[in-house]
């Protein structure tokens, strides 16, 4: 299967791009891909168990099955705001 992956915020600057397309085993799902994605880009590691997963913009849990040509947003916590 083909995947189009995107990376947010500072995601995007540890993995050194916005999106990449990936192949990707038939019935791979979101915490598979997180691993993949972790042996593909080693400055990820450990961020990606504290963000959201998106699949074709609809937040998801990281157990969802992915289907061809899926699109895979990867969203790190938001930080800031009271004191």
């Amino acid at each position: 299967m083909r995947i189009q992956v995107l990376y947010f915020a500072s995601l995007k600057d540890r993995a050194g791009r916005g999106e990449e397309s990936l192949d990707v085993p038939d019935g791979t799902d979101l915490r598979v891909l997180a691993r993949m994605l972790e042996e593909r880009h080693p400055p990820l590691a450990g961020a990606l168990g504290h963000i959201r997963f998106a699949v074709n913009q609809q937040f998801v849990a990281a157990a969802a099955p992915l289907c061809d040509r899926d699109e895979v947003a990867l969203i790190p916590p938001v930080s800031g705001g009271a004191r």
